[in-house]
């Protein structure tokens, strides 16, 4: 599950951030998130596996608005995603077995057939904290903006702008990058996982 050739990697978004619609016009964005797979790259069944214990009611709407929101990705002005998966989140068979197997072949079949979306897996097993242990963020950058950091709490979602914070958040994605599996040696182990997922 190779695929040939490289390029620069630049920052991600979650799709159902507010503001959604501003931050489509981000020139790069850059997720970390160790247990669940970026909104960008979930399928339908396995939004609903996250959404979990919400109203029935709002989980339809919710996932036809995260669907649309996705096909950012093969618009001719998409911005570049890099997603920084954490092992477990390749693990964690959520919504059942078969929806685990197809939510790995859609990053799979996504990672080698856009060349703006790179995937990268940092494994599990690390013997000292680094900057993925403290929490999601996102690192957006725009094209005549200053950058925005995403930093995701269990019930909100705060923004942080000073050039303190960008700095910070920075240096966590340069650390994350280096331990972050290739892109060819992650799409080989998101392939080896899924062998072992039935479905």
């Amino acid at each position: 599950m190779r695929r040939s050739g490289s390029r620069a990697h630049r920052p991600a978004v979650r799709p159902d951030a507010p503001g959604g619609g501003t931050r489509h016009q981000a020139g790069g964005r850059r997720s970390r998130r160790l247990r669940l797979i970026p909104g960008l790259l979930q399928t339908a069944d396995y939004m609903r596996a996250v959404m979990n214990g919400m109203d029935d009611k709002q989980i339809g709407p919710r996932i036809l608005t995260r669907m649309e929101r996705r096909t950012i990705l093969t618009k001719s002005s998409a911005p570049t995603l890099t997603a920084l998966i954490g092992e477990g989140a390749l693990l964690e068979p959520f919504g059942g077995a078969a929806a685990m197997a197809e939510q790995l072949d859609h990053l799979l079949r996504t990672a080698n057939d856009l060349p703006n979306v790179t995937v990268r897996v940092i494994r599990s097993g690390a013997k000292a904290f680094h900057p993925a242990h403290a929490g999601h963020f996102v690192l957006m950058r725009f094209p005549a903006a200053d950058p925005i950091i995403e930093v995701e709490h269990f019930s909100s979602l705060v923004f942080l702008k000073s050039p303190r914070d960008i700095a910070a958040h920075t240096k966590a994605v340069e650390t994350l990058s280096e331990l972050a599996l290739s892109q060819n040696d992650s799409l080989d182990l998101i392939a080896d996982i899924r062998r072992t997922t039935k479905g």
